[in-house]
């Protein structure tokens, strides 16, 4: 992708005087967007930069906001290159659990016999 497909997010006012940490708010926002379809799989997310200045923040509280979308799954870094949205993927099936007798468990050694 070019610098020029990468995904533009309208200025959302984020409250510091909410009672959640800016970082948070800002996670926020780009996770409904993502669950919204709004930010496909594959769009790459304004830089940290880019983003900070967009939105009147300091560029740890972006870094703080995509390690949160990280750790959710929603994004991936791609180094070099940026954040991008993840793409996500249905869960594989768990197999059909087949029912495994136990292993028969040897007779139980007595005693005396160890010591002969």
């Amino acid at each position: 992708m070019s610098a020029s497909s990468s995904v533009n997010v309208a200025p959302v006012a984020l409250s510091r005087n909410a009672s959640q940490p800016l970082a948070q708010q800002l996670a926020q926002r780009f996770a409904a967007r993502i669950q919204q379809r709004l930010l496909l799989p594959g769009a790459r997310l304004p830089s940290v930069r880019d983003c900070a200045r967009h939105h009147g923040v300091s560029p740890y509280t972006v870094v703080a906001a995509y390690d949160q979308l990280l750790a959710q799954g929603l994004l991936e870094a791609r180094k070099k290159r940026g954040f991008f949205v993840r793409e996500t993927r249905t869960p594989p099936r768990a197999p059909l659990a087949v029912e495994v007798a136990p292993a028969p468990l040897p007779p139980p050694v007595d005693a005396s016999a160890l010591t002969r």
